[in-house]
């Protein structure tokens, strides 16, 4: 599906590495903290930008606000969300 961008699109989530990746061995008890690895899913394109998307199911399954339809692309795997008004459907 081709969309264009009726606004700017700036999205942004961070997750934590083990929420994508098996995680890692429960620490001893009294070590220390191991520092948790983050990876960013940031999402920018200026009004008008056209982009090929395809629905992002899984996400959008989890999406209260009716408003609000989620997306993915080859650049953005982790997917992105869109405003309803934000975009028009162009094929």
């Amino acid at each position: 599906m081709k969309v264009q961008l009726l606004e700017p699109l700036n999205y942004f989530e961070t997750l934590p590495l083990d929420s994508i990746r098996p995680a890692s061995e429960m620490p001893a008890i009294n070590a220390p903290p191991k520092e948790v690895n983050m990876a960013d899913n940031s999402v920018y394109y200026p009004i008008a930008t056209e982009l090929v998307v395809e629905p992002d199911n899984e996400r959008q399954q989890g999406e209260t606000d009716a408003n609000i339809h989620w997306f993915k692309n080859d650049n953005h795997p982790g997917g992105f969300s869109i405003a309803k008004n934000a975009y028009k459907k162009l094929s």
